[in-house]
């Protein structure tokens, strides 16, 4: 069912008082809200997956411990949930050294030593609303503050089961990049080793030795060269 339109009016009067809201990310809370549940347009958070360490190889180093943080139980979309850091894109941000900084030292009170961007997620269709989400793997640079049940490390592969679901995937895909990147890695290595004109393995069989050694599919490589991750229904 399509809305009633506005009136001319009801435009003009909406309009002086949007020029009175505070910009993102200090926008009142009930306009903020109601922008979501109206879902006037996407929103854009830019979500992080906080790593102890961002790892060169992880088929030598293994994966690092991340940070999760927890949802209180007043939370009306996801009560007691765990979930990666992240924060909307505020007005005049940059990305880098605005938006992850705030972030970072709101929810774990640190600043940030190093990154990579791993993704750009389409959220079409979330219950609170639609988000159009950066996605990084970001190193802290120094210890945050944890608190027992609200703030802790993780084990990479072994995430508590209460992890949002959209949050899920996200992980999801950062795991494909630390593979992708330790992949290159590691066939960067070989052939430094072997300088042309030498008994030089080709990069195909390189690329091949290490899917199989790591049990990694060819397919899931490739998809990590996709520059956006579009999901449906998240759940």
């Amino acid at each position: 069912m399509d809305k009633e339109k506005l009136t001319p009016e009801e435009i003009e009067t909406l309009t002086k008082l949007l020029q009175k809201v505070t910009p993102l990310p200090k926008m009142e809370w009930p306009v903020l809200k109601t922008i979501w549940e109206s879902r006037l347009m996407p929103m854009n958070p830019q979500e992080l997956v906080i790593l102890e360490r961002i790892p060169e190889d992880v088929f030598a180093e293994d994966y690092p411990r991340v940070l999760l943080t927890k949802r209180p139980a007043t939370d009306p979309h996801f009560p007691n949930a765990w979930h990666h850091p992240g924060g909307y894109l505020g007005s005049n941000e940059f990305v880098v050294q605005d938006a992850i900084e705030r972030i970072l030292q709101k929810e774990v009170k640190v600043g940030l030593k190093n990154y990579r961007a791993v993704s750009i997620i389409n959220w079409p269709k979330l219950e609170r609303d639609h988000e159009f989400s950066g996605l990084y793997i970001c190193e802290p640079a120094g210890p945050p503050i944890l608190t027992s049940g609200k703030t802790e490390w993780f084990p990479f592969n072994q995430l508590p089961p209460t992890l949002l679901y959209h949050h899920q995937l996200m992980h999801a895909k950062a795991k494909e990049y630390l593979d992708f990147m330790s992949l290159i890695k590691k066939i960067e290595n070989v052939l430094n080793a072997h300088p042309p004109g030498t008994n030089r393995p080709s990069e195909f069989d390189c690329v091949m030795y290490y899917l199989k050694r790591n049990r990694l599919s060819l397919s899931g490589m490739f998809h990590q060269l996709s520059t956006v991750l579009e999901t449906g229904d998240p759940k």
